[in-house]
């Protein structure tokens, strides 16, 4: 089993009786760095590649090794089932949760307000200038100081975020979905009915977004116009036992 993100890449090096895992490390220049005490859920690497940040389970803190330098950063406490880790797009900053709070870090810890109990981490904007928040009143997207950016009151499934501005709902029944913004306005689209939505994939740019689908349509992956909602079939010859696909521009 093997989990890779860009650089560096991520292996299992062993299984102990106990059941704990060891990982290693490889950087670009071919160091071994081994992680101990860590599941896969645990393991987050920053697109540039040069961060690492990992729960220590034993140790039940949040850890981030700077790999060019070495240096590691013990920067919370968190228990098994209280935190999550997300680096922003250009790897500078963590946010993660604890004790239903908010957190962000970029060499030092500063709180987000307006995330309680019932809030969900979601992961970053593109931008990198505000963070994904789910709970039970819906979804929004918040800059560091608590700020609201975007809100919505929908609780079904949202589409990848671009521009904090733009939003997709998916309607997985009646094969659709809708399109928020304040730039674009509310429009409902529907697919090709030879194609059964799947998920969004990615934003490929401001104004389009891959989805993945099955059906007897001639692709599995169709690029989506938000303004025309023109589904154009892409080319994808992708193997049963491929679990990631990219395509150019994808902001993940």
């Amino acid at each position: 089993m093997t989990r890779t993100r860009q650089r560096p890449g991520l292996h299992e090096a062993n299984r102990s009786a106990a059941g704990r895992s060891y990982w290693v490390v490889i950087t670009e220049s071919n160091q071994r760095l081994l992680v101990e005490d860590a599941t896969p859920s645990d393991l987050e690497i920053s697109p540039n590649g040069r961060r690492l940040a990992y729960h220590s389970r034993s140790k039940r803190k949040v850890v981030v090794y700077d790999l060019p330098s070495g240096k590691i950063s013990t920067i919370s406490k968190a228990d098994a089932s209280d935190y999550r880790l997300y680096f922003s797009p250009d790897g500078r900053r963590l946010a993660f949760t604890s004790e239903d709070k908010l957190y962000v870090w970029d060499g030092k810890r500063r709180r987000v307000p307006g995330f309680g109990p019932e809030s969900i981490l979601n992961g970053w904007l593109a931008s990198g200038q505000a963070l994904l928040v789910d709970d039970w009143e819906g979804a929004r997207a918040v800059d560091l100081s608590g700020s609201v950016l975007f809100s919505t009151e929908d609780l079904g499934y949202l589409g990848p975020l671009l521009d904090g501005k733009t939003w997709i709902d998916v309607d997985y029944d009646e094969n659709r979905f809708t399109r928020y913004g304040r730039r674009t306005g509310r429009r409902s689209m529907r697919l090709p009915t030879t194609a059964r939505l799947q998920r969004v994939e990615c934003w490929t740019s401001a104004d389009t977004f891959v989805i993945s689908t099955y059906g007897y349509g001639p692709s599995n992956y169709y690029r989506i116009d938000i303004e025309t909602g023109e589904a154009e079939p892409l080319p994808a010859l992708v193997p049963e036992d491929l679990k990631e696909v990219r395509f150019p521009g994808c902001a993940w």
